[in-house]
């Protein structure tokens, strides 16, 4: 690879990233060997040097026009449920999970969960009295 003292990221790691997908950084132009293959939104990973290892959780995967700070951006928690994304391989989508909470245990694929809840689990009934859930 020629270096241009000016910058290394351009001059030799530019094609290496952008040939996966991936954007070059280089903070400190004037230092070779030091730029960095930085995986692109929404995707999550940074290297130096080399292609990066990315990974894509989609459970934080949100609208980029929301604010994480104001409100929930994933669809689970807006429905206040817990996501869980149980691979992080940005080949793997479509495998998140969103569980209600407890006393519920339901829980859908790549979907909002339909919450059941069993109101005779946690409301006893007198003695000799029976709860039916219809």
């Amino acid at each position: 690879c020629n270096f241009n003292a000016s910058d290394s990221c351009l001059s030799c790691a530019g094609a290496t990233c952008s040939d996966v997908d991936q954007d070059c950084s280089d903070e400190a132009e004037e230092t070779f060997n030091d730029w960095h293959c930085v995986c692109r939104s929404p995707h999550v990973g940074t290297s130096l040097g080399t292609p990066a290892a990315c990974t894509y959780d989609e459970c934080k995967f949100w609208d980029p026009d929301c604010d994480p700070n104001v409100t929930a951006c994933n669809v689970c928690e807006q429905n206040n449920q817990t996501c869980h994304d149980p691979n992080y391989s940005p080949g793997s989508v479509g495998d998140w999970t969103c569980t209600c909470e407890l006393p519920s245990v339901t829980s859908a694929t790549a979907a909002v969960a339909i919450c059941a809840y069993n109101e005779c689990d946690s409301l006893p009934c007198a003695a000799g009295q029976s709860c039916v859930e219809p």
